[in-house]
């Protein structure tokens, strides 16, 4: 899911174990995975799933055979110009309601998966109080601290290192798009935002 978010495009998985493939397809830009899949059906042990997330078992001989088809399907295949990108927003959140009392409105539209994504709110106004970066090789991602009123927020913004302190710094006011989640530490319950956009507001 991820690499098909960070690059737009379809992303393939593969584990090889012994001798045999198992792979794991995510689609992206509403591609449909199965006519792509059908193709390549004589080479498969089993393979199954839906329009936007599939997978396949194979034999590990039949990998080169599969790979050549596969880059044959790619060069052919177009996508739809679809112009500018867009985020999905479910409702706008008034700052007093930004408590950990949100949890319990946002609970009740559970279980959150495959055709119910968690609900991705906007809120306006927060300030920026603290940021780190976080990442093993290189710092990619940034954990914010966010004011909101009488509450303060921790949160995640995913491969957003590169964006400070060019589109946002500490101390900025800004407008966030994300997801309320819980993080789970030894025991310990730790409720978060993860970012999906920020946006500096200019200064009046």
């Amino acid at each position: 899911n991820r690499l098909a978010e960070r690059f737009k495009v379809p992303a393939l998985v593969v584990s090889f174990a012994g001798e045999v493939a198992v792979g794991s397809f995510r689609s992206a830009q509403d591609f449909d995975l199965r006519p792509l899949l059908q193709q390549c059906a004589d080479l498969f042990i089993d393979w199954g799933g839906h329009n936007f997330a599939a997978g396949f078992s194979m034999e590990r001989s039949l990998w080169d055979t599969f790979s050549t088809r596969l880059k044959q399907i790619a060069y052919t295949t177009e996508f739809k110009d679809k112009g500018e990108e867009y985020i999905k927003i479910d409702a706008e959140l008034p700052q007093k309601y930004l408590t950990p009392d949100i949890f319990k409105i946002i609970d009740l539209f559970e279980p959150y998966g495959e055709g119910n994504d968690p609900i991705q709110f906007l809120v306006r106004d927060l300030v920026v109080q603290t940021i780190n970066f976080m990442g093993k090789a290189e710092a990619k991602h940034v954990k914010l601290t966010l004011k909101a009123g009488d509450f303060t927020w921790p949160a995640l913004y995913w491969n957003a290192a590169s964006k400070v302190p060019g589109e946002f710094t500490k101390g900025d006011l800004v407008d966030i798009v994300g997801t309320f989640s819980r993080d789970w530490f030894r025991g310990s319950e730790t409720k978060q935002i993860i970012i999906t956009d920020i946006h500096r507001v200019p200064l009046s």
